[in-house]
């Protein structure tokens, strides 16, 4: 069995995932662009995909679409000429996939896109949810949005993701608020990752400020590319003593600095499909302020503080519920582990291999 995975992305996700497969027999191979131009590597995608068709490889998984847009973030450039432009491409590129005769996987990790990258995306999800073979999600929730896109539930399997266990995990909690220059008894959330407007992070800000909570501190960590958004973000937080922010790229052995400083973790997302950054949070055993939105909602019972995110102020009240019940954090251990233990990536890559078993 080939398989041919595009994007190749940085987040772990996929190696933990494929490496068990790997071991299997299972060749699994990355389609990388050949050229350090953007639209060059794009362009000889199509060629790329013939090659790897003659040489055996019959299935092709599909995980992000974010590649078919410019990397450039200058509003200069993202303008409705180029949004047709990576639009039609992208379709010829799934379309080619299809005649090539590849059985055509989605994982949908995002089910509605980040930026506005693509004209009418609605109908572009749709046109690729239609052409795929399978689709694989990691939360029922989502099933019943591809349903009411007409895209046939036969051909949807929902595959649980494994655990984040993967990073340095080695520094107290003392030892990281000594290091961040944290006092031992402060109330301590904690946000990790990528800033994206998406992910709510100028709301949190807001509600955390609004709060004005007694010994508490708020650490916000994490590299923001779009520099409009960092400036906002800088300009929010301005001299707020009680924020302590690191917004660059952090280095995988510094995630434990960071997230070990807390009490509790946070997702505040304004709206998510799928979120790896709730799994790794409970890797390192802390709880977290997570909304009610795609495979968060699967989250099980007493391992955090789950919110409506449609309700008004619901993220605040939230903040201030674990806020109060402090004390009690620690008793979540317990479901915590439970729930590390049920899951795997060998668990996940065997789900997965069942399914291309179907093609």
């Amino acid at each position: 069995m080939k398989v041919l995975v595009f994007p190749k992305s940085q987040n772990p996700y996929q190696e933990l995932l494929y490496a068990p497969l790997r071991d299997q027999g299972v060749t699994i191979t990355y389609l990388i662009p050949l050229t350090g131009s953007h639209i060059l590597g794009l362009i000889f995608l199509i060629p790329q995909l013939i090659l790897y068709k003659i040489n055996g490889y019959n299935i092709f998984h599909i995980h992000w679409f974010y590649t078919f847009q410019l990397t450039v973030s200058n509003l200069l450039f993202q303008n409705i000429i180029t949004r047709v432009f990576f639009t039609f491409y992208f379709i010829i590129f799934i379309l080619t996939i299809k005649v090539l005769n590849f059985k055509l996987i989605w994982t949908i990790h995002n089910l509605s896109q980040h930026t506005n990258h693509f004209i009418l995306e609605k109908r572009i999800v749709a046109f690729v949810g239609k052409t795929s073979n399978i689709l694989i999600i990691h939360s029922p929730s989502i099933q019943k949005n591809l349903g009411k896109m007409g895209i046939n539930e036969s051909k949807i399997h929902i595959m649980q993701m494994g655990n984040y266990n993967i990073y340095p995990n080695t520094i107290s909690q003392n030892v990281a608020r000594s290091i961040l220059k944290i006092n031992k008894k402060s109330f301590v959330i904690t946000y990790f990752g990528k800033i994206e407007k998406y992910k709510g992070v100028m709301e949190l800000i807001d509600a955390f400020q609004q709060l004005e909570l007694s010994d508490s501190i708020l650490i916000i960590a994490g590299e923001c590319v779009n520099n409009q958004l960092k400036k906002a973000l800088l300009d929010k937080i301005n001299n707020t003593v009680s924020i302590k922010h690191y917004i660059r790229f952090i280095p995988n052995n510094d995630i434990q600095l960071y997230i070990q400083a807390a009490n509790i973790t946070i997702c505040p997302y304004l709206k998510v499909t799928t979120s790896s950054t709730a799994y790794l949070y409970l890797a390192f055993n802390k709880p977290l302020i997570y909304p009610l939105l795609g495979n968060l909602i699967d989250l099980p019972d007493n391992i955090g503080f789950p919110y409506n995110p449609y309700e008004k102020d619901s993220l605040k009240k939230c903040i201030l519920l674990a806020y109060n019940k402090n004390s009690n954090l620690i008793k979540m251990n317990e479901s915590i582990n439970k729930f590390k233990e049920s899951i795997s990536w060998y668990a996940s890559a065997q789900s997965l291999l069942s399914i291309y078993n179907l093609l």
